[in-house]
């Protein structure tokens, strides 16, 4: 298991929740506690059920989510069945950090579906993030499970999977843009049995501010998986170094697969630096220290010296 630990600055604000969809629903439209700005917000979810059968059965799982308003968000499946339980997160920022496009499209029965985007898709700016449903009532992972990734010079951004004929009625994507010096760069695998993707990256990232993003939801990535053995579709991504990247799965069978990630490279967050001491009457003293942006006003960082020597550090932006 790998994990990632992203804080941000004081300019974001995180809702989160819990909901489910009860075994006769098929749709769910939560509203928020407190009202945001869409443009400026993006969600991340995560789902499960409560199914006892041996095998998975994607229509009544596989749940599509957006932002709908600035006071709601929905959740979709296709068919009704096992419990589904939701844990939401609402990410607003106040500063313009990111802007977001929430697009919905028609559904769909082809295995590539082109989702139109207004603006021409900053690559090295913007991290994907997609949803989906299925009509499928069984446990053929090649009919439900996509990649995802912005086409090249495009105002497209691809949702991809094995085989055509079924429905998907409700492919969701949030595109992402940030414009605070964030870069992002995209790969897509190739597609075959390999149990292990090797991956060199175009721009070294710093490893301590870099994470590796995959935007589908639940990690669910493109397979010819056709039974409910879903370990085969999910994957594990790693940086080797900071040149490499790897993705794995578990490698008892041989299924085809392709995945789609993002690596994410946070600009520094602590770019000034400020230290000194604290007396009073020639003696050290214990206070605390503040520093401010001089055109607003803002905080940028705060501290309490030392009671022994005095000594204090600031760290800001600005």
């Amino acid at each position: 298991m790998n994990v990632y630990i992203v804080e941000f600055g004081k300019k974001i604000k995180v809702q989160s929740g819990e909901v489910y969809l009860n075994t006769t629903a098929t749709s769910l439209e939560v509203t928020l506690e407190d009202t945001i700005v869409k443009e400026n917000s993006f969600m991340l979810y995560y789902w499960n059920n409560d199914r006892e059968a041996a095998t998975a059965n994607w229509s009544s799982a596989m749940t599509a989510g957006l932002i709908t308003s600035n006071n709601t968000i929905n959740f979709y499946r296709y068919n009704s069945g096992p419990n589904v339980f939701i844990k939401y997160y609402i990410i607003e920022c106040f500063n313009d950090e990111f802007n977001v496009l929430h697009l919905a499209t028609p559904a769909s029965t082809n295995n590539i579906i082109e989702v139109s985007v207004p603006d021409l898709v900053a690559r090295s700016k913007s991290i994907i993030l997609t949803s989906n449903d299925c009509t499928y009532n069984g446990d053929d992972a090649d009919d439900c499970l996509f990649i995802s990734y912005p086409a090249i010079n495009s105002h497209v951004v691809k949702l991809e999977k094995v085989t055509s004929g079924y429905t998907t009625p409700h492919p969701f994507v949030q595109v992402i843009t940030f414009n605070d010096g964030t870069f992002i760069d995209f790969f897509v695998s190739n597609y075959d049995n390999s149990a292990t993707f090797n991956q060199s990256l175009g721009v070294p990232v710093d490893l301590k501010r870099s994470i590796i993003f995959n935007g589908q939801v639940m990690n669910l990535n493109k397979t010819s998986l056709n039974s409910s053995a879903n370990q085969y579709s999910h994957f594990k991504y790693s940086f080797v170094d900071e040149s490499n990247a790897i993705a794995e799965r578990y490698a008892g069978t041989s299924f085809s697969n392709q995945v789609a990630f993002q690596t994410i490279i946070f600009p520094e967050y602590k770019a000034y630096y400020m230290e000194g001491n604290t007396y009073e009457g020639g003696y050290p003293v214990s206070r605390t220290v503040r520093a401010y942006r001089t055109d607003t006003g803002d905080i940028m960082d705060e501290t309490t010296s030392s009671g022994t020597n005095g000594y204090f550090r600031l760290e800001t932006t600005y």
